[in-house]
Formats: C-alpha cells, sequence, structure tokens
C-alpha cells in the first residue's frame, strides 16, 4: 500500500482557522485512519496541525495477528481505544474533513 503523492499540498485544502479550532477542543487528540502512517502524517505536517495530535493510529496498527481490522470495525476501536487509554465514554469525531 503506497501513498505517494509529489503534489500533495496542491490536492489539500484546509479549512481557515483549522489549527485554532483544533487546539481549541478539550481533551486529547488522536488520528485514526486505514491510510499508511507516513501518508497520515504528511498530510498533518502539509495542513500545520501534526504536533496537535499526540498520535496517529494507522492502517498499519489494525492487523490483529494474520486478520485486518480497519476502521470502522468496533473490535479494532476498542482494542485501539484501549492501547491508547482511552476511556469508554470518549467521543470520536469524524466531521472534520482534511483528506486523510
Amino acid at each position: 500500500m503506497v501513498h505517494t503523492f509529489a503534489d500533495l499540498p496542491s490536492m489539500l485544502r484546509a479549512e481557515r482557522g483549522l489549527a485554532r479550532m483544533l487546539n481549541a477542543l478539550p481533551g486529547r487528540k488522536i488520528v485514526l485512519t486505514n491510510a499508511p502512517t507516513i501518508y497520515a502524517r504528511s498530510v498533518l505536517a502539509e495542513l500545520g496541525i501534526g504536533k496537535l495530535f499526540e498520535r496517529v493510529i494507522a492502517i498499519e496498527d489494525m492487523s490483529e495477528g494474520k486478520t485486518w481490522r480497519c476502521k470502522p470495525d468496533a473490535t479494532m476501536l476498542r482494542r485501539e481505544m484501549r492501547r491508547a487509554h482511552v476511556r469508554s465514554r470518549t467521543r470520536f469525531s469524524s466531521r472534520i474533513r482534511t483528506g486523510i
């Protein structure tokens, strides 16, 4: 699985004030994506928001033995929440779209 885009900057459009909005949100910020880690981190860096997230959970993290469990698989979500020490009452938001 390869995501290489030499023209990544030209492919992204961030909402004005995105970093400020994300920074204003309470709590921890973790990215969960079916994209490879290097691609997700590249997108976050290009958008200027990479440092706002404590962790990126990417496709490489979603295997369980020989079985792949990608989002929105509930078993994988629960496992990754435990690994990140996220309480079960935490909300997930998929409202912010940045192309990841």
